[in-house]
């Protein structure tokens, strides 16, 4: 009796079952019999799955072939639009791409809160790869545009949680015309990442980061950006927080004029600290034999720590630089750190190896420092000096100039104690006459008085509290020393 009971309440089991995978879609997704055509997130996204036998999410669900031959560019961005309808309601989401070759005709657009992940970005002999590829059909000449891109690019706006993982972009162009980008992302931010992808053979920029105000923090890590026209890689404009971890840049800059490209290209602006951070731990980058570019160019960088870096390549006749720190004219308004200039600049374990392909390690403009040393443990970059008369800086007043002869010229800083440092020398001006004024913030609380050799003799400077250097009398016009002026700055 009882075995009659149980394989009745089996069969009751069973139908009730049914019913609630025809109500419970969740469920039920691996019996494709109980699946339904539309998702929520793809009625929202206004997508009907081509093949609903393939979970969601999946780019073969929307109609992705992956032969190396279709064009597979509506399919992927019909999963990645269908994604950031789901990750509105769960704050992220994922297109999963198998293994295969996916070729486009225009940019793959990435969204936020969508992660595009692949199966392994390898090859054993090109054109034989192994994983997932996405590759420009030859009609995709992408000159404004990226393979893959944020959707920013072209909508404005903010991304959040924008990431790409395991995949190889492959480009279908090493020369000619170089722009265009490998991955283009605009204005992405809060803790994006890129991670185990490769870029090889774009005639532009391998990866582009490009923020108009906000952009980071951002993670790039275990990458490859092999043969670039340009850039193998660029941070440009106001992005706050990139952390570049075990990478490799290689044969960049092909088709670039001489120093107008770098394995990576740092380019604050000129107006305020952004950039405000680069973590560079772990890179190997090898320039191309008889390209003189600078490996690493770190243009009014704000806080850079670089470890961990080797360099090589070439033939020994390159020009370049492994590490070049430049900057453009100081802006109007000085604060400490001073505002549009290359500072905070820290490296250690940097080594050019073999035959030493670049002109310098280090090549520092800003205090017109060189290194050449092919192995530095550890290296500190100097606050730079504000020149008096340069664009940006206090002018000259009272027919006072810069002291000729080789002499460095007249300068000053403020150090992370908030004490001011003068140094140099000035000549042919009027004894009592401010030389010229300290901005706000390197002044002193009251004038001070500092002896100073002045033509073979002592002389007298003073600092007053309106920021005016004035030499004064016995000091002699013919030149006056500023050399180991130092006082606290109180306003």
């Amino acid at each position: 009796m009882w075995q009659k009971l149980f394989v009745r309440f089996l069969a009751s089991a069973t139908k009730l079952g049914t019913i609630l995978c025809l109500s419970v879609v969740a469920g039920c997704v691996d019996s494709p019999s109980n699946t339904l055509s539309q998702t929520r997130a793809e009625t929202s996204a206004a997508v009907d799955p081509s093949n609903s036998s393939y979970e969601v999410g999946n780019v073969k669900r929307y109609g992705a072939v992956g032969d190396g031959l279709a064009d597979d560019t509506d399919a992927i961005n019909r999963a990645i639009l269908v994604a950031s309808q789901a990750a509105t309601e769960n704050n992220s989401a994922t297109v999963f791409l198998p293994s295969g070759i996916y070729r486009t005709s225009a940019p793959i657009r990435l969204r936020e809160g969508v992660t595009l992940l692949g199966q392994g970005a390898t090859y054993k002999t090109a054109p034989t790869y192994i994983g997932t590829v996405i590759m420009p059909l030859d009609s995709f000449d992408y000159p404004e545009n990226g393979i893959i891109e944020s959707y920013n690019v072209q909508a404005g706006g903010l991304q959040e949680f924008a990431n790409i993982e395991k995949l190889r972009v492959q480009g279908n162009q090493q020369g000619g015309s170089v722009t265009g980008y490998g991955v283009y992302l605009k204005d992405v931010y809060v803790n994006s990442y890129l991670r185990d992808v490769t870029v090889a053979d774009v005639s532009g920029v391998g990866i582009g980061l490009y923020g108009t105000a906000n952009g980071g923090p951002i993670q790039i890590e275990n990458y490859w950006i092999n043969r670039t026209g340009s850039h193998g890689l660029l941070v440009d404009n106001a992005f706050q927080y990139v952390r570049l971890r075990d990478g490799a840049i290689e044969r960049w800059g092909l088709g670039a004029p001489d120093r107008d490209a770098a394995a990576i290209w740092f380019n604050g602006t000129t107006a305020t600290d952004v950039g405000r951070f680069l973590l560079v731990d772990g890179l190997y980058t090898e320039l191309a034999v008889g390209r003189n570019h600078d490996a690493l160019r770190l243009h009014n960088a704000a806080m850079v720590d670089l470890r961990n870096i080797s360099g090589g390549g070439g033939n020994g006749s390159e020009t370049g630089s492994l590490v070049h720190i430049t900057q453009s004219a100081g802006s109007a308004t000085y604060a400490f750190p001073p505002a549009a200039l290359s500072h905070g600049i820290k490296m250690s374990m940097v080594y050019v190896g073999g035959d030493r392909s670049y002109a310098h390690t280090v090549e520092d403009e800003v205090n017109s420092i060189n290194i050449d040393e092919p192995f530095i443990p550890e290296w500190t970059q100097p606050v730079p000096f504000i020149t008096i008369g340069r664009t940006g800086a206090p002018d000259f007043e009272n027919s006072w100039a810069a002291r000729r002869g080789g002499h460095r010229a007249p300068s000053f800083f403020r150090d992370s104690d908030g004490f001011v440092v003068l140094q140099g020398g000035i000549a042919d001006g009027l004894v009592g006459k401010n030389a010229f004024t300290l901005p706000p913030g390197y002044r002193p609380e009251a004038q001070l008085e500092f002896a100073a050799p002045s033509n073979g003799g002592i002389g007298l400077v003073t600092v007053n509290a309106r920021g005016g250097v004035t030499p004064a009398s016995p000091s002699n016009s013919a030149y006056v020393s500023l050399d180991g002026i130092r006082f606290k700055a109180t306003n």
